[in-house]
């Protein structure tokens, strides 16, 4: 039977690659042999217009996992939803959308076991990810209890790029995120990444994927890896927020 674990791929920021990565871990979860759900939180209907796509393009190829969608506007059904979620005996990914206000998403995130956090190594994607986490710490407060930890990816990363004052802020912001959640290692920016399907891995993206992934994975279920890592669980949510040490994390207001 497989351990029911709930794992949301979420940031406040659109567009650093939640669907994408999402996509691409149900895929190597399946290979791992677990048993995946993915729900399409996102209004947009992203993941299930994916899915639909490749059903169309692999038409001889088993859907390895079930996709469904849920309207996080819809506080109602969103409860409905976590009871069965918190029941299945599997490893259930929520693709969620950036709009933090979306109604049920605190309804979603507050059963999290696991939050994937992907960003990208530009300001505005460090600053709401800023914000997202004090979203997280606020959430913690508001249940007085821990809800996911988090996982921080850096997605997209291009090691051609960046002036050795911008690779000291980057190193910095790793390090920093390393005080709140563990930080996996980065995935690289690469083309085959950006053709992530819902039906299977393919050879250069399990490549691309494999050291990011394996540690996530170690980190979910417990391996050797997520024993020995040096990475600090954040425990008191409370405290956190105000002590992210680089000016680039920092919320703009105390009020987004």
């Amino acid at each position: 039977m497989e351990k029911n674990i709930i794992v949301a791929f979420a940031n406040q920021k659109g567009g650093v690659g939640k669907t994408t990565l999402c996509a691409l871990f149900a895929n190597y979860l399946t290979l791992r042999k677990h048993k995946v759900v993915v729900v399409d939180c996102d209004n947009q209907r992203s993941f299930v217009a994916k899915r639909e796509r490749d059903l169309k393009k692999y038409p001889e190829t088993e859907p390895p996992y079930e996709v469904r969608s849920l309207d996080v506007t819809n506080t109602e059904k969103v409860a409905t939803e976590v009871l069965r979620l918190k029941k299945e005996d599997a490893v259930v990914l929520l693709d969620t959308p950036g709009n933090l206000a979306q109604a049920g998403l605190v309804q979603l995130l507050a059963v999290t076991d696991f939050l994937i956090v992907p960003y990208q190594f530009e300001s505005t994607s460090i600053q709401s990810t800023g914000i997202f986490i004090t979203f997280v710490h606020r959430l913690r407060r508001q249940l007085h209890r821990e809800i996911g930890q988090m996982v921080f990816v850096v997605n997209n990363w291009d090691a051609r790029f960046g002036r050795k004052t911008e690779l000291d802020l980057y190193a910095k912001t790793e390090n920093s995120l390393t005080k709140l959640g563990k930080v996996a290692p980065r995935i690289g920016h690469r083309a085959d990444i950006e053709r992530a399907n819902t039906m299977f891995l393919m050879d250069q993206q399990a490549a691309l994927t494999a050291e990011s992934f394996d540690y996530i994975h170690s980190v979910l279920f417990k391996d050797d890896a997520g024993q020995t890592t040096t990475n600090k669980k954040n425990e008191d949510g409370g405290e956190e927020e105000q002590h992210v040490p680089t000016q680039s994390l920092k919320p703009k207001s105390d009020e987004q």
